[in-house]
């Protein structure tokens, strides 16, 4: 009799479970994934995973200026964003005796996404953050910054305030590829200094600005009309949670997002910054020979994904992936199992374009359709 039950058993469970191949073989021929590939446990797996993710929009061209936007997987914030929470008071940013250095104390109980080159003013000079960071709930850190203000060093106020700016694109992206080089080199997210203040003097001898203490503050204010009216014509789109930019013709990065709302609220910002280059291009650093098509817009996305990576510490919560490959170099903060945040640009890493028989990740054709 227990021979028979035990026999019993073993028959139903082989029954159940090629009902369960069945069942799964039924969903592969309609067209859905019959094996559920594990979630990456890794930052280099998360972040090619959700790269691998997303697909391009419908792009909108304003004078020189051409947006791919990047739509998919979307999820809720669990953090404020750095204009939010300055005008709550729940963030505090204050100065420190190194000009490369400033505290930031999140007063608040959410984390604060602070990105790389997110201008800052006040103190005794304008500032830009290296890298993107997560500011811990009732914390204080010291953040690497970089000076967009050479020629003031005197106090205007004791904390800094929120600019509703970032760091034009161009210089950003320079500014990306040498923190990548100090990580590499010393573990820490500095910047090219002397760098940034070139670059921000060059912009403003382009646009024809008087800048009397050299801020980038002053290129903004003064094309205040132009890149507003980017602004007004530039719109999110329902679903995205990031954008390839192209500035006259040439790709020069990408930001992504975990989340629709943090898009929404940071896209003005990101429009500003490639508008100032739009109105007044300089060139890049380095040498690229992706276009602005949509073509080369997918292939820069995935070369994007393809992207080797290397986890430093972040300087908050989280992760700084620092990523390179095919003419490309960027970085995402990874944390609590997702990429908060991805800027890639173009311009520097490998020149030997990825090979799509020798990776998992399918060509553009295959995988964003």
């Amino acid at each position: 009799m227990k021979r028979f039950l035990i026999a019993s058993a073993s028959a139903a469970a082989v029954t159940a479970c090629a009902l369960v191949l069945a069942a799964a073989a039924i969903r592969s021929e309609q067209g859905k994934p019959a094996v559920v590939k594990p979630a990456p446990r890794d930052e280099a797996g998360i972040y090619g995973q959700r790269l691998a993710g997303v697909r391009l929009g419908t792009p909108v061209q304003h004078r020189g200026l051409e947006v791919y936007p990047l739509l998919g997987g979307s999820q809720a914030p669990f953090y404020d964003t750095l204009d939010s929470a300055l005008k709550k008071g729940s963030l505090v940013i204050e100065e420190l005796s190194r000009v490369n250095e400033a505290r930031v104390t999140n007063k608040g109980s959410r984390p604060v996404l602070i990105l790389d080159g997110e201008q800052i003013v006040g103190a005794k000079q304008n500032r830009v953050f290296n890298s993107s960071l997560l500011a811990p709930p009732g914390e204080s850190l010291t953040a690497k910054v970089s000076c967009v203000e050479h020629g003031r060093w005197s106090g205007v106020s004791v904390r800094f305030e929120a600019s509703g700016l970032q760091l034009f694109a161009r210089a950003r992206q320079a500014n990306q590829a040498a923190v990548a080089r100090n990580m590499a080199s010393a573990g820490a997210p500095l910047s090219d200094q002397a760098g940034i203040w070139a670059d921000v003097a060059a912009k403003n001898r382009a646009l024809d600005v008087r800048a009397d203490t050299d801020a980038m503050q002053r290129a903004f204010e003064a094309k205040a009309a132009d890149v507003s009216e980017y602004v007004e014509r530039i719109r999110p789109v329902p679903g995205q949670v990031g954008a390839i930019f192209a500035v006259h013709g040439d790709i020069v990065g990408l930001d992504l997002f975990d989340s629709e709302k943090t898009l929404k609220e940071i896209y003005p910002k990101l429009i500003k910054s490639y508008a100032l280059d739009a109105i007044s291009p300089l060139p890049p650093r380095g040498a690229s020979t992706l276009g602005g098509d949509r073509k080369s817009a997918e292939e820069f996305l995935d070369a994007a994904a393809k992207a080797d990576g290397t986890a430093y510490p972040s300087q908050g919560e989280g992760k700084d992936l620092r990523v390179s490959g095919w003419q490309i170099t960027g970085s995402a903060l990874v944390a609590r199992g997702r990429v908060v945040h991805a800027a890639v640009f173009a311009g520097e890493g490998s020149s030997e374009k990825p090979d799509d028989s020798a990776t998992s990740i399918a060509p553009p054709g295959v995988r964003r359709r």
